[in-house]
Order: structure tokens, then sequence, then C-alpha cells
């Protein structure tokens, strides 16, 4: 990854690199573990919306207050799935390198929307499916301990629950915002 020899690079440049690979081998840990122990399964990865991209999902359209509309594009980092007794769930899992905390009321005064846009994308592209959630993942430093921490929504349900965790009771769904279908819907 980096195109130095590390005798090459000076202090500063060591210990940037060092942190780096730090944050990288927590974040791929962590990753790692909710994949293992979870029954979601990684399906979609750097998923264009409204992109040249083959496969592309058709860009969200949102019509104005003046009849016009906006057109929005861009790209999902990752989507999951997991199905049980024949319903199709998803989740949409977005990698932050920094802190980005989730706020319903931001969301609902139209300041944060990344995550519900592509919610809404997705439910349009698979109409037989359910949205299971939304988060941000990120590393957090806090007096010297960094953590990997998820913000976000999960559909409020104990099958959805259960997948996301596997045999974690809680662990990477703790922090996340229970909602009902119809109130994700609302958003």
């Amino acid at each position: 990854v980096c195109p130095f020899p590390t005798e090459s690079m000076d202090n500063r440049l060591l210990h940037i690199y060092s942190r780096l690979r730090r944050l990288a081998l927590k974040m791929l840990h962590e990753i790692l573990g909710e994949i293992r122990t979870g029954l979601f399964v990684p399906t979609y990865f750097e998923k264009g919306i409204g992109t040249r991209d083959e496969g592309s999902l058709t860009p969200v359209r949102l019509t104005l207050t003046s009849g016009s509309s906006v057109l929005l594009s861009g790209k999902i980092d990752r989507v999951d799935i997991y199905e049980n007794d024949g319903k199709l769930y998803f989740r949409v899992v977005d990698y932050k390198s920094g802190k980005h905390t989730f706020s319903l009321d931001e969301v609902r005064s139209g300041m944060d929307i990344q995550l519900i846009l592509y919610l809404f994308a997705l439910s349009g592209a698979m109409p037989n499916s359910t949205p299971a959630g939304a988060q941000y993942l990120f590393a957090s430093t806090e007096k010297g301990i960094t953590e990997i921490k998820r913000s976000g929504l999960l559909l409020d349900d104990d099958a959805v629950s259960a997948a996301s965790n596997g045999e974690m009771e809680n662990v990477y769904t703790k922090s996340l915002t229970k909602q009902t279908l119809e109130e994700m819907q609302q958003l």
C-alpha cells in the first residue's frame, strides 16, 4: 500500500503509516467477525446509483415544489443480503473515514439523507425485498483507544437482529436505532 520502503520514511510518515495500518487491521477484524457470525452476506460492493457502471441502479429522482426535479447518483459501499423463510432483506453499510453519527432529526430536516437515499434506491430496484437497515461504519479514537463503531438504523425485527449479530448478542447492532418498516418507509 505504501509506495516507500520503511527505511526511507521519516518518523512522522512511519507514525502515520503505522496508525493507518492499525486502523485498517482493526476495521478488517471487525468486518470479518460480523460476516463470520452473522447471516447477512455481502453481495454488492461499490454499487452504482445513476452511474454508467454495468448494473447501476436507477438514479433517485426528487421532485421539487417548483415541479422540477433533481437526479441523485452515487455509490453504495456495501449491500448485504439475508434470506429467511422466503423473504429477502437487504442492508446498506457505508464506510466513513471519520466519525459520522446518524441522526433521525437530521434525516427529517433533509440534512443527512445519504443512507435513506441508498435504501430508497435499493427498494426501487428490489421490489420484493425488505430494507433491514443502514449504517455508517467508522473508527473512533477517544483517550488513545480506538474502537470500531456503527451508527444508523435497523429494522425492529427479531429475525433481522439475530441475523445481524449471529452468535454475538447485540454486538453489531447495539448502537443502531430500531425502526419499524412503516417508520423506515416514512423516512
